[in-house]
């Protein structure tokens, strides 16, 4: 496990292009499996309600802060 952890922190500190037409995809992943295993098992009570919303915010932060902390360049050769 923690090679593989190095792995990924080495690979996401090069430079890659930015594909954005995929970039919707995970997120999309993301919101159709939530909502199928909530689809699958409702939670009912009102504390695992507040639980998913707070879950939600706090991701959305994380995904605001980390999109905040993205360095994104342009090539002025290329256009890339």
């Amino acid at each position: 496990m923690p090679v593989a952890i190095l792995i990924i922190l080495r690979r996401n500190l090069r430079p890659r292009k930015l594909k954005i037409e995929r970039m919707w995809f995970y997120p999309s992943l993301l919101i159709v499996t939530g909502s199928l295993t909530m689809m699958k098992q409702p939670p009912l009570a009102p504390i695992a309600l507040s639980a998913i919303a707070a879950a939600g915010v706090i991701g959305v932060l994380i995904g605001w802060q980390r999109g905040r902390l993205t360095n994104i360049t342009i090539d002025a050769e290329t256009g890339d």
